[in-house]
């Protein structure tokens, strides 16, 4: 299948796919020449491929300091996105929970919502997950 391009799309790789095939995520490049690097993406046949950022901030989540550069995977039903990107600048690994799954529309209120932070002893294994 050959999923449509975002706007500012040079390229792009899927990288997960739902049990049902109903949504894939993965990372697309973005023209250089504006500066925008890369970006994880979420596409489903209602919605499209759209950025997941662009998804998170809809449905009221504070993204503040968080570029999204790639989406590795998605669980069978949907409802979570692991991927890598960065926070104020650094490399960090993140998990979102996406209540109800992404193939709904978003919900009125998204108190549900939230960004965390998990500890680790190391940096590097440090994850975000939004719930």
């Amino acid at each position: 299948m050959l999923l449509e391009a975002l706007a500012e799309e040079y390229s792009s790789c899927a990288t997960g796919i739902s049990a049902d095939g109903k949504t894939i995520v993965g990372g697309a490049g973005l023209n250089p020449s504006f500066g925008l690097g890369y970006t994880a993406f979420i596409w489903t046949a209602q919605t499209g491929k759209r950025k997941l950022a662009d998804v998170l901030a809809e449905r009221g989540v504070d993204i503040t300091g968080w570029t999204f550069t790639d989406a590795y995977g998605v669980s069978r039903d949907a409802s979570t996105v692991v991927g890598h990107g960065y926070v104020n600048g650094v490399s960090m690994g993140f998990v979102v929970y996406l209540k109800p799954a992404v193939a709904l529309p978003p919900p009125a209120a998204s108190a549900d919502l939230a960004l965390t932070m998990t500890d680790s002893p190391d940096p590097v294994k440090k994850l975000a997950k939004l719930t």
